[in-house]
């Protein structure tokens, strides 16, 4: 763990902001550029890519659950950048929010 993460204050609030937008269905939320995939580019395999990374992100949980890691007290940062810090329970939550987001806007393509 950084420096950082230990003593940055604003941890715990980072998380429980960056969800509570994720899961507001009244704001669209554009993804950083860094973020944006290639809308010419999606592979004819990106049904079977989400559910594959999605079983792997089952794994790391189930993981995390057998080490009795405290979710709560356990800062990680974010991948959108280092000062960006939140519990490990809001990174879970983050990533399950993100990947229902994903699973309705395929729902909206679809229909």
């Amino acid at each position: 763990m950084t420096l950082w993460q230990k003593i940055n204050p604003l941890s715990h609030l980072t998380g429980s902001f960056l969800l509570k937008v994720l899961r507001s269905d009244t704001k669209k939320v554009k993804a950083l550029k860094s973020f944006r995939p290639s809308e010419s580019n999606i592979p004819p395999t990106i049904i079977n890519d989400f559910i594959q990374n999605t079983n792997i992100l089952l794994k790391y949980f189930a993981q995390i659950k057998e080490e009795d890691v405290d979710v709560n007290k356990t800062i990680v940062q974010s991948p959108a950048g280092s000062i960006f810090t939140y519990t490990l329970k809001d990174s879970m939550d983050i990533s399950v929010t993100h990947m229902e987001r994903h699973l309705k806007q395929a729902k909206k393509i679809m229909n």
